[in-house]
């Protein structure tokens, strides 16, 4: 369920009566402790958690429909959600702070402080659209059928808009990263480099086009530590995998072990 350097949280059965239960493991003592499980909290741990974050005794399950604090001694449960947050939300963060990505008003993101539980307006769609549109060149009747998908690397939050637009007369299936700090006053901002690299590799490689659609044969993988982690796909299906380094530009080859390293985030499931 969870790690960090001092304990280890997991679930498993009481062989004596088939019952589910959790354990945290001190790993410096070798110590086990049986933790309270509400059914509240079970229902969580096995389907609803996207991310978790520890606050002493207290662990903090980030869930689509908002943050719920367990008190991994007492078994308390305290809910920060509300109308912001709705079943069809989605949440994103790292260090401390959880951006959701809410259904109920489009691409609008909404920032909370893991430890005040302060909600702030991020980004809204109005912005996006108007990034999109000046500096992607991506209307906005064909910019509301992208799907949204976030990350967050290093105080910044990278959107990944995917979907079909029309690029010189042909459609084509792309993908157009924007991105914001983690600051106050901080611009929305096309990564046009990082954009331009995941559709062609700047015009270097050939995506068997043809004169109705064109299939970008890439997708971002993850972005960690300032590098994006992409695939990219040949004529036969095998794959490539790349790691580009964001600030430069430059990539390298890298192992399947390397990109599998990336896929679970720290403190997820």
């Amino acid at each position: 369920i969870y790690l960090d350097d001092e304990y280890i949280v997991y679930s498993g059965v009481n062989d004596s009566d088939d019952a589910t239960v959790v354990i945290r493991y001190d790993r410096a003592s070798g110590k086990k402790v049986s933790l309270p499980v509400s059914e509240r909290v079970q229902d969580r741990i096995d389907c609803d958690i996207n991310y978790i974050y520890r606050d002493g005794d207290c662990l903090e399950l980030v869930t689509a429909s908002g943050i719920e604090t367990w008190n991994v001694k007492t078994d308390d449960v305290a809910v920060c959600g509300g109308k912001d947050l709705g079943d069809d939300s989605y949440a994103v963060g790292a260090e401390g702070v959880c951006f959701y990505v809410t259904g109920d008003s489009g691409w609008d993101i909404l920032r909370i402080d893991m430890k005040t539980k302060e909600k702030t307006d991020f980004v809204s769609e109005k912005e996006v659209f108007a990034v999109l549109e000046k500096e992607a060149g991506i209307p906005k009747e064909q910019a509301e059928d992208l799907d949204l998908i976030p990350y967050y690397d290093e105080n910044r939050l990278y959107m990944e808009m995917c979907g079909n637009c029309e690029k010189k007369g042909t459609l084509a299936y792309r993908s157009i990263i924007l991105s914001r700090e983690n600051a106050a006053g901080a611009p929305l901002q096309y990564e046009k480099e990082l954009t331009e690299y995941l559709w062609d590799d700047n015009g270097k490689r050939d995506l068997g086009k043809n004169d109705e659609y064109v299939w970008s044969e890439s997708y971002l993988y993850e972005i960690r530590g300032g590098m994006a982690y992409v695939w990219w796909e040949d004529e036969d299906d095998d794959q490539d995998a790349i790691i580009y380094d964001i600030k430069t530009g430059k990539t390298r080859a890298a192992s399947q072990s390397e990109m599998y390293s990336v896929e679970s985030r720290d403190n997820t499931f």
